[in-house]
């Protein structure tokens, strides 16, 4: 029963669940003992050897009934007020999710008359191939100097918005550098080894692998072949390159100095089974606790979405400000900064949270005032976020 649910959550410190991106939910329900439990009253009537014991063993022994009868319980609880200490968020925010890299899209084109193919009056065009198109900047973040990573999976998409057909043998590459000959600079490349209709769209790839790249990647065509057509009219055309990067973890990540961005990560989240409608608030405190162990700087704001995806409230009524941490060269932290805020609570404000089922982090992150130019950070770089309820809740029984 409701009873001994609550005291199975006081004897094991929390009730939780977490998400595929490792971030926790629940609260841990232990009084700071203005007067003396009702429950632990009960258990020391029923022969509890001591005090200490009954604390160690208040939630098993509930769950094993301890001598206690529901209506005794009941009658000592029935109403309750206390100050409960209430762990709602606890969260690692990785650098791929501060910078919005673990998975990206790009996408650029190559228009017509890039190709040499005719627009306005219909022309015969006969059969053609250009050795070399390029480069086609794809540009990945203004940020970013460089990225280390592990890689889950690279795609790379062409669709062919022109009327003439692609023959096979066209190669496409993916550059980190805007010079076609250098080696050392090529990503990917793939070979079409069939004719790209106009309308078709070819796909191709690579998984599991290690990546480097800079804030722009380049691409280039080349052996760009075709049939050609008895007539066309290229008006408008254009063949579109399509990339998507899934990325397993950054190793290192280089960032320059003096830059700004904003990122958002979302997640799920449900305080129904816990703040019911037999808990209110009476006073209290959400305190949000910030271990920044990056070399960035900047602000954060949680926003709450009921189920229908509509914001319900804010955590902050300013946005929560980060000091920034130190890295050496090599992205190793070294000092961690480490920021404390508290948001009032009262019955509006839990309502929130009890109805809320998706919640969202928006970060606004810069580098200014760091030497140098650039900042490095390693996979084991982490802001750490806790919030943390510290509130009196009136907990009515007798109305379940």
């Amino acid at each position: 029963m409701f009873v001994k649910r609550r005291l199975w959550n006081i004897h094991n410190h929390s009730s939780q669940v977490e998400d595929d991106r490792g971030t926790h939910f629940g609260m841990t329900l232990l009084t700071t003992g203005q007067e003396a439990n009702p429950l632990l009253r009960c258990m020391a009537r029923n022969n509890a050897t001591s005090l200490f014991m009954a604390l160690m063993g208040a939630g098993l022994l509930m769950a094993l009934g301890a001598g206690c009868s529901d209506d005794e319980l009941l009658e000592e609880l029935d109403p309750y007020q206390g100050e409960w200490l209430l762990p709602l968020v606890h969260s690692d925010v990785s650098l791929e999710e501060v910078s919005d890299l673990d998975r990206f899209s790009r996408e650029a084109s190559v228009s017509a008359d890039d190709l040499g193919l005719p627009s306005g009056t219909p022309v015969p065009v006969p059969p053609f191939v250009l050795p070399l198109v390029g480069p086609i900047p794809l540009e990945v973040a203004s940020y970013v100097h460089e990225v280390q990573a592990e890689l889950t999976s690279l795609e790379f998409k062409v669709v062919n918005g022109l009327p003439v057909a692609l023959s096979a043998g066209t190669t496409f590459e993916l550059r980190n550098a805007p010079d076609p000959n250098d080696p050392a600079n090529l990503l990917f490349s793939a070979v079409m080894s069939t004719d790209l209709q106009p309308g078709g769209t070819y796909l191709t790839g690579a998984t599991g692998s290690t990546i480097s790249f800079f804030d722009t990647m380049y691409v280039f065509l080349r052996n760009v072949g075709s049939p050609g057509a008895p007539s066309v009219d290229a008006t408008g055309a254009s063949l579109t390159i399509g990339l998507t990067v899934d990325l397993e973890r950054i190793a290192l990540m280089r960032i320059y100095t003096n830059t700004l961005w904003a990122s958002r990560d979302s997640f799920e989240v449900d305080l129904s089974g816990e703040l019911d409608e037999n808990t209110d608030a009476a006073t209290g405190y959400l305190i949000v606790h910030a271990d920044n162990g990056m070399p960035l700087q900047g602000s954060l704001q949680f926003y709450l979405y009921d189920a229908a995806g509509v914001r319900i409230d804010s955590l902050f009524d300013a946005p929560f400000v980060l000091d920034g941490g130190q890295t050496d060269a090599m992205g190793r932290t070294t000092a961690v900064a480490a920021t404390v805020d508290s948001v009032a609570v009262n019955a509006t404000r839990l309502e929130h949270w009890r109805d809320g089922r998706s919640a969202s982090v928006v970060f606004s992150v810069n580098t200014n005032g760091y030497p140098g130019p650039y900042v490095s950070a390693d996979s084991a770089a982490a802001l750490r976020l806790q919030v943390v309820g510290d509130m009196r809740l009136n907990i009515s029984y007798s109305s379940l």
